[in-house]
């Protein structure tokens, strides 16, 4: 998923995020490849009983705030989404718009697990191992 759809807009790199894993990059270097990607809004025009689901999980290498700034869908709901990002930048991408009716609820450093305001879910007693509970929004 991205910002834009369509074929060389975006580029894996496989030389490091956090100098362990891939990142996605707006620009081409010796160690990236051109990407096909679609926004979500398109995905969800294209497959409209994705709109209502219990689980989303971003995991898109550093390329969150595009593909969360491109979702202006206001009919998709999940119940729990489950966002990972860089720890540095969690705070700021809680801000964006569609997250508002969201909550973060608990986070281990690299994963935020947030659940709709309107989505009656009973408390967890144990949280996983590594995971604690968030500030509030």
């Amino acid at each position: 998923m991205s910002y834009y759809s369509g074929n060389g807009q975006i580029f894996l790199n496989e030389d490091g995020y956090e100098s362990t894993l891939s990142c996605v990059s707006k620009t081409k270097n010796d160690n990236s490849y051109p990407v096909k990607c679609q926004t979500l809004d398109k995905i969800l025009g294209k497959y409209s009983k994705f709109r209502d689901v219990d689980l989303l999980t971003v995991d898109v290498e550093g390329h969150e705030r595009e593909v969360l700034d491109a979702l202006t869908n206001d009919k998709f709901k999940a119940k729990v989404i489950i966002l990972e990002s860089d720890k540095n930048q969690i705070k700021d991408l809680l801000k964006n718009d569609f997250l508002k009716i969201y909550r973060s609820v608990f986070i281990n450093g690299v994963n935020t697990i947030l659940i709709n305001k309107y989505t009656k879910i009973n408390e967890i007693e144990t949280l996983p191992i590594g995971f604690k509970t968030c500030w509030t929004q």
